[in-house]
């Protein structure tokens, strides 16, 4: 069963001012991981807060959150045990003007399999904003919810379903935001969601920190457009900026034609619509313009096609 964990946020006991960094977390362990002091790399001083999770993940479909684990330094690293037999640790790692970068490594220390979904930084609670997978099983699960609203479904990059994001405000001007990646596995299997752990598997997850200011969708525009998902340092835009495919840019809606589908070619009578087609589309204000189609072979069936208007 879910369980929901309401934090007291952050409160900031110095000034922040434009153009901040967030450089490292300082972690208090006395109620599992849970987040004490932000460090900036522009401001020498720490800003204290009230205690928070560092993340909450679902275990075979119950929550559990950081803040429950049993906790202790080891060097430079934390080591955290949960009830369900999952251990773990975290290394925080230094990724300059980035911000804080942390290494999550779980492992089934059980002798039964376990699985994992939903990793998501700050926990995923109802008195901040949050992404992650929820509902029954589909290929588009993930949904972005907000305090008081109704969650949304969201569309996420195809190697990054398993993502979660999370942010909560400093003051009425700053915010922390974060994003949760896995990153690597070792005897497990990684599904589209969630992560199956058989005993002594392991998965990794990375989670990257930042700073924004304003209103909260300016949290997904740093993760997202700024910083590529930490996928990318830089991102390559030779194709976009090509004279010869420039039509494509102001060309802003996309039909695709997987091989089952009938109404552009039906294989049973061998027969194409593509007038049917367009006139169909011209019932929803589709434009028929720059209709381009790529044929290449898909199981055996060399009809799959990409239409762009």
């Amino acid at each position: 069963m879910l369980r929901i964990y309401v934090f007291i946020l952050f409160y900031a006991t110095s000034i922040l001012v434009n153009g901040q960094t967030l450089r490292t977390f300082g972690f208090r362990l006395s109620n599992g991981i849970e987040i004490a002091t932000i460090n900036l790399a522009q401001n020498e001083s720490e800003i204290h807060t009230q205690p928070i999770p560092l993340f909450s993940i679902d275990v075979n479909g119950n929550s559990s959150s950081s803040g429950e684990a049993t906790a202790q330094f080891d060097g430079d690293l934390i080591h955290f045990l949960f009830a369900n037999g999952l251990v773990g640790t975290l290394r925080s790692v230094s990724n300059g003007s980035k911000g804080w970068k942390g290494v999550v490594v779980f492992q089934n220390h059980t002798t039964d399999t376990l699985v994992l979904e939903n990793m998501v930084p700050f926990g995923a609670t109802d008195d901040h904003i949050y992404l992650t997978s929820s509902g029954p099983w589909s290929l588009a699960r993930s949904k972005i919810f907000l305090p008081g609203r109704v969650p949304v479904s969201v569309i996420l990059p195809d190697n990054a379903w398993e993502l979660g994001y999370s942010a909560f405000p400093l003051d009425e001007t700053y915010s922390v935001c974060a994003i949760a990646r896995r990153t690597q596995k070792d005897n497990a299997l990684l599904k589209r969601y969630k992560t199956v752990l058989p005993p002594r598997g392991s998965v990794t997850y990375t989670i990257y920190a930042g700073i924004y200011e304003g209103s909260w969708q300016n949290g997904l525009r740093k993760m997202f457009h700024e910083r590529y998902l930490y996928d990318l340092d830089k991102f390559d835009n030779t194709l976009y900026e090509r004279t010869d495919l420039k039509w494509i840019r102001d060309k802003y809606i996309i039909t695709l034609q997987f091989a089952w589908d009938k109404d552009f070619y039906d294989e049973d009578t061998r027969k194409f619509h593509l007038y049917n087609f367009l006139k169909e589309g011209e019932k929803v204000k589709i434009l028929k313009e720059n209709f381009l189609v790529f044929f290449f072979n898909f199981h055996k069936n060399p009809f799959y096609f990409l239409h762009i208007f």
